[in-house]
């Protein structure tokens, strides 16, 4: 997920390059762990169509830095928050 700034896309790319590792994924970006099925987005507007769709055990999402874990429907949401306390303290 490349946050509020695209240019990120750019730095990561660089730095991936450099280094030699890391990928990189469009958003929405679906994945299968532990025979869950799970999507990660940065895009909050389409969360609970995601949650309630049905087809995914886990979302997971970002943007507004304000961590939330609930329950939609039998799906569970994941806001992670920020990491640095940055916007939060």
């Amino acid at each position: 997920m490349f946050w509020n700034n695209d240019g990120v896309k750019l730095l990561l790319k660089e730095k991936y390059h450099e280094k030699g590792v890391g990928e990189r994924y469009e958003d929405p970006y679906e994945f299968e762990l532990a025979k869950k099925k799970l999507i990660v987005t940065h895009r909050p507007k389409i969360v609970e169509a995601l949650a309630l769709s049905g087809a995914y055990d886990v979302v997971i999402y970002g943007h507004t830095h304000e961590a939330e874990i609930e329950k939609k429907g039998k799906t569970l949401v994941v806001n992670p928050g920020e990491c640095c306390g940055y916007l939060t303290g």
